[in-house]
């Protein structure tokens, strides 16, 4: 069965938000198209078939799932047919658009006749598009017979699945469940009962299942599948495959999947090899029983420390501690005593004085105060804590550095970690190469020298080397000391692919805030720094390609607040504060370019540079091209001008800005060896001056207000390929005008601000004389032009000038 949006709808969507108009959706649209296929896909361009119309019903009820998903549906009633349709459309009748198609195999309406009974069908379209709730104004919640459970029931089945392969392995068994061993009898085999785990789905033999084997060698496969009865009663199944071919895991023709797993090979009527891998078998005696809720204990101890000094337990004992280093410390947790050669990490494995050791049961989710973590230096307990678990939250305040995550950990934060005091310089909290898919999150707080003391070292915050990560939510900052001898150090760096850096709070870093080194296809985004404290660098920089800037608040910054050394990228929604010194974003740096990137939506307040005379609002710089800025605006106290407000140099060719407004800035614009420059809808105010072209490259103006500065075009290459379209020079002075020509001597001038070497001007005839007039112009310059006419004037001829 397949549904689709029409391409029809989505247009209909886009052009309803783009109006700011509410969308009304009204119509259930029912026909029998001959031949069609349930299962194929639908055409998105397909529309009504008009000829098969069976059925048209208003839509009776509508509902919210969320800001993003919304439900309309219809009851055809008993009294409502005969008939059978396959096809089902969602119509805007006020628009006059099919919003949605629905193919299902044929279904037959019946209806109520003497005797019978017709049957009472419901009908709904899920509709998922961005802002649809607000677009359609449909606020009320749907109601539960509106959704289909089915697909996330069986989202949720496949999560309990994958989470028990995640953390116990994909196939094991316990102890000897599911076991193939020989019989008494000749050819007979016995499938011992008991738990295991097929590709995490849980499944129980509970009754011993007999084999019967006519030859040799054969393989024993068990087939396990989650399937439902008729009382709604949901659970895992099991089979038992004897075959001498090998098997997979495969889908059987009513669509359920099945899982198989090879327990075991027959070699011969006493001889059987158990093919259930060593070192998964769950055999350990603390396994039996996972829920510490249920968890009978032998003995109870006030700490962890007291259960190590305690020399009177044995093997199989159980013992519930209450803290770890003293009792309610928040350390608590279950142990089971084993007389195993172990390896202890003081955490989930403890070595007791009496030289067994004590196995934490409840180990895939640690806290690091279960680990006697504290603000005393700590970096054993938690990288004890990763080596035992994927899962860590740190849930008190802790010290540590260079910690460690293996491939997959999870790093919850919802305290504090801070380096130990006199760490190194260059140690840093989180490091590691290598290691993907790590997660750090939480909403608590990585300092690097906040709490230490003026004249130490300088410190890396998170320094990985990892693809498909991400750094989510938690507060960053306090890496730096102003009295530190040795060089800057960035605060948080990830380098690698498809990494994410989200929801983060940055403070006071030292060399650039946040990093993505030779990185591609990674996002920075709803970043919100403050530095007050520090001499930092940028907030935010990027190197490499195809990355995501985006939704940044910079205040007090050093050097930019973005950088962007990254090509095919786009940097958008950026408002930034006051910057201290260098540009407000900057693309291209240290031969490094940011070729074909978009900026937009950037906001600049502040510039404060006084020293390098090529500090911008926005540069591209070293040779960076194709680079597209829209909607900038950067303002300044007239009585602090910026050194310039957008600035292209080193190279930089084929740059587009538009939407731009620039209030204060002794340079609006700066260009310099730029070959090709478009400006669009530009605004200058409280400038010295509008445009600087110091070359003969291109520049093409269009809709271009340089009122706002004193100079309005300067540089050696000011009118040299230059060309003009609805320039502004002086608002106050003339852009057209009328001229009697029998009034007049010749040659004439005409004195306007806005006339440039460069500009477009049009004449035009006024009267039927002035049309018979050669009139040309003979002399175009800076401040005005001159016309002159060949042969003679009729009495009355007029014309009118424009520049354009």
């Amino acid at each position: 069965m397949a549904s689709v949006i029409t391409i029809a709808g989505e247009q209909l969507f886009a052009a309803k938000a783009q109006a700011n108009e509410q969308l009304d959706i009204d119509t259930f649209i029912f026909a029998n198209v001959p031949n069609q296929d349930p299962s194929a896909p639908i055409n998105r361009e397909e529309g009504i078939p008009t000829a098969h119309i069976v059925y048209q019903q208003n839509v009776q009820q509508v509902g919210r799932v969320n800001d993003n998903v919304v439900v309309y549906s219809t009851v055809l009633d008993s009294i409502t047919g005969p008939f059978e349709f396959n096809w089902v459309g969602l119509y805007s009748s006020v628009n006059q658009k099919l919003v949605a198609i629905n193919h299902v195999p044929t279904v037959t309406k019946t209806v109520t006749a003497p005797g019978e009974a017709g049957n009472t069908l419901n009908r709904n379209f899920g509709i998922e598009y961005s802002g649809i709730a607000a677009l359609t104004n449909i606020t009320v919640d749907a109601e539960t017979w509106q959704l289909n459970f089915t697909a996330r029931l069986s989202g949720m089945d496949k999560l309990t699945q994958q989470l028990a392969a995640d953390m116990n392995g994909k196939d094991w068994f316990i102890d000897d469940g599911l076991k193939v061993v020989p019989r008494a009898t000749a050819n007979t085999f016995s499938v011992t009962p008991g738990v295991g785990y097929v590709s995490g789905l849980r499944v129980e033999l509970k009754q011993e299942h007999i084999l019967i084997v006519q030859s040799y060698p054969q393989f024993v496969y068990v087939d396990a599948w989650f399937s439902g009865n008729a009382n709604s009663t949901w659970s895992p199944q099991l089979a038992f495959t004897v075959t001498n071919t090998e098997m997979d895991d495969y889908i059987d023709p009513s669509g359920t999947q099945h899982y198989v797993y090879k327990l075991a090979v027959i070699n011969a009527a006493d001889d059987v090899g158990d093919l259930r891998i060593e070192g998964v078998q769950a055999n350990k005696e603390w396994v039996k029983n996972l829920s510490p809720s249920t968890f009978s204990t032998d003995w109870t101890f006030d700490s962890a420390q007291e259960m190590k000094a305690f020399n009177k337990l044995s093997s199989g004992e159980k013992c519930r501690t209450f803290g770890y280093k003293n009792i309610n410390d928040g350390g608590g947790s279950i142990y089971v005593i084993v007389n195993d050669e172990l390896e202890s990490d003081d955490g989930n494995i403890i070595l007791l004085n009496n030289g067994l050791f004590a196995v934490r049961i409840n180990k895939d989710f640690v806290k690091s105060s279960e680990y006697g973590a504290s603000e005393i230096d700590s970096t054993s307990e938690i990288n004890g804590a990763l080596n035992g678990s994927r899962f860590l939250t740190i849930d008190v305040d802790v010290s540590c550095k260079n910690v460690a995550p293996k491939k997959g950990s999870v790093i919850d934060i919802s305290k504090s970690i801070l380096l130990p005091v006199n760490s190194d310089n260059g140690d840093a909290v989180i490091s590691n190469e290598g290691q993907d898919k790590l997660l750090i999150s939480g909403n608590g707080l990585i300092s690097g020298n906040k709490h230490q003391q003026a004249g130490e070292n300088q410190h890396k915050l998170i320094h990985l080397s990892t693809n498909d990560s991400k750094v989510h939510g938690i507060e960053l900052g306090w890496n730096y000391s102003k009295e530190s001898p040795t060089e800057s150090i960035n605060c948080v760096s990830m380098e690698g692919d498809r990494n994410i850096m989200s929801a983060l709070r940055l403070s006071s870093w030292s060399q650039e805030g946040l990093v993505l080194k030779n990185s591609k296809y990674c996002t920075v985004n709803n970043i919100v720094a403050n530095d007050e404290d520090s001499d930092s660098w940028s907030a935010v920089q990027i190197h490499g390609s195809h990355n995501l800037i985006d939704s940044i608040i910079t205040k007090n910054t050093g050097a930019s607040s973005v950088g962007c050394d990254s090509q095919h990228s786009i940097v958008n929604n950026i408002i930034s504060d006051t910057i201290r010194y260098h540009n407000g974003v900057n693309f291209g740096h240290e031969n490094k370019t940011a070729d074909y990137s978009v900026a937009s939506n950037i906001i600049i307040t502040n510039l404060n540079d006084e020293v390098n005379p090529n500090a911008a609002g926005l540069s591209v710089s070293n040779g960076t091209k194709y680079i597209s800025v829209n909607n900038f605006s950067m303002k300044n106290p007239t009585q602090n001008k910026a050194n310039k407000g957008i600035n292209i140099s080193n190279g930089g060719a084929n740059n587009q800005l538009s939407n731009t407004v620039i209030d204060g800035a002794v340079t609006g614009v700066n260009l310099y060896s730029c070959e090709y420059t478009s400006v669009c809808n530009m605004m200058l105010m409280n400038c010295d001056y509008g445009i600087n072209k110091n070359d003969d490259s291109i520049l093409q103006m269009i809709n271009v207000d340089l009122s706002g500065s004193l100079v309005q075009l300067t540089g050696a290459g000011a009118t040299q390929k230059t060309r003009a379209v609805n320039a502004i020079f002086d608002r106050n002075d003339s852009f057209s005008g009328g001229i009697s020509l029998t009034s007049i001597s010749f040659p004439y001038r005409v004195s306007t601000k806005n006339m440039r070497e460069f500009s477009t001007l049009v004449i035009e005839p006024s009267n039927a004389n002035g049309a018979k007039a050669l009139v040309y112009v003979s002399v175009r310059a800076n401040g005005y032009f001159e016309i002159n006419v060949a042969g003679t004037v009729d009495s009355g001829a007029h014309i009118r000038w424009r520049i354009v």
